[in-house]
């Protein structure tokens, strides 16, 4: 159960077994199984209900002020290294 996982100020809820993480200012994802599928240390990353309405599958992350797109697996498809 998300409201399980310790260290995180907040979980937002769940989307395709995903659930968006915040700890501090920082964001990422958890899955299902209480893993962390992408570590919170992007300033922002789309909610993954967005993600599955797009033919793309592929959602949009901000680190540092540079863009990069992500995939489902929490791996970096276009680095976050664009303005």
């Amino acid at each position: 159960e998300y409201t399980a996982i310790e260290g995180f100020e907040e979980i937002w809820a769940a989307q395709q077994g995903i659930a968006v993480i915040k700890k501090g200012a920082k964001m990422g994802y958890v899955n299902y199984k209480g893993q962390i599928v992408l570590p919170a240390e992007y300033d922002q990353v789309e909610n993954y209900e967005q993600i599955w309405k797009t033919s793309s599958g592929l959602a949009r992350a901000q680190k540092n002020g540079k863009f990069g797109f992500i995939d489902h697996n929490g791996q970096e498809v276009l680095p976050v290294e664009y303005d």
